[in-house]
């Protein structure tokens, strides 16, 4: 048992207050992993708001890097010392996992977001009281978190913790889309409409494989300019004045002239507006 900090939410909606807290160390094929970054998503907010009340309190976090500092029995995959990018949970061995699909893991619920581990018991106590942890696996809104070695994935040492932390959610939401799901071939057409963390990851992972061109649309004008920064070939505020400003911008002309008008349209943002505009841009077997 080690003495940690950790960021609690004392019960669905509250203030996120930094409590001492006592953390068990790793069982059978967990890792302990003293925490470097830890991204803040929306994610957090939102569950943090929703939580149910009987899982509180509760630490939340799941962009999280760090170190390995220690490791359970059984445990292959890392080693003491080891920079490591957190990610969700997985059982390893139901039909999906063993498909290569852990995102679709039969027990990802109980393993992500039960408060705890898949057996019911959480890794973290508050003065003797079990306090609710494992959120997607990793909780990292804490110095230090005790995860799966499935959730632990090695990332080189020279890596900037900042910026290894947001990849184990909307770095791999992104990229992971458009190298998983929509697989473009090189010279294909991509339009991303939302230019934030996920939808600039889904850029660069497009610029990566070759896309050409690819085109964002963000009403935020920096986003703008880092969406070109990371290889857009041109980025567009959205409004009424969509159309128009296409056909001043060459690149947008080539994908709106094409037949069908975009060969790929990744929708980066919640807005149902966005969505429409998306399909209404696709063909029916590219919209995904």
């Amino acid at each position: 048992m080690r003495r940690v900090r950790a960021a609690v939410a004392e019960a669905p909606g509250a203030p996120f207050t930094v409590r001492d807290a006592d953390l068990e160390e790793p069982r059978p094929y967990e890792v302990l992993v003293r925490m470097e970054a830890a991204g803040l998503c929306h994610t957090d907010l939102a569950m943090r708001d929703t939580w149910p009340r009987e899982l509180t309190p509760m630490v939340f976090g799941h962009e999280g890097a760090g170190r390995v500092e220690a490791v359970g029995a059984g445990v292959t995959r890392v080693a003491p010392g080891d920079r490591v990018c957190l990610t969700f949970a997985s059982c390893g061995v139901c039909e999906q996992c063993a498909a290569d699909h852990p995102a679709y893991c039969g027990a990802a619920r109980s393993l992500n977001l039960s408060g705890g581990r898949g057996d019911g018991t959480t890794p973290l106590s508050l003065d003797g009281t079990p306090l609710h942890a494992g959120f997607f696996g990793q909780s990292s809104f804490a110095t230090y978190a005790v995860v799966h070695e499935r959730g632990a994935v090695k990332v080189p040492s020279d890596l900037p913790s900042a910026v290894v932390a947001p990849l184990g959610c909307g770095g791999q939401t992104g990229a992971g889309t458009v190298l998983n799901r929509l697989r473009p071939a090189p010279g294909s057409s991509l339009v991303v409409l939302g230019a934030g963390g996920v939808g600039l990851s889904a850029l660069m992972a497009a610029v990566a494989v070759g896309c050409d061109p690819v085109v964002a649309v963000d009403p935020v004008a920096s986003r703008r300019a880092l969406a070109v920064e990371l290889g857009a070939r041109t980025a567009l505020a959205p409004g009424r004045a969509w159309w128009r400003r296409c056909a001043t911008s060459p690149a947008a002309a080539r994908i709106m002239s094409s037949r069908p008008p975009a060969v790929r349209s990744r929708p980066a943002g919640p807005s149902p507006r966005c969505v429409r505009a998306v399909s209404w841009s696709c063909s029916a077997w590219e919209v995904r």
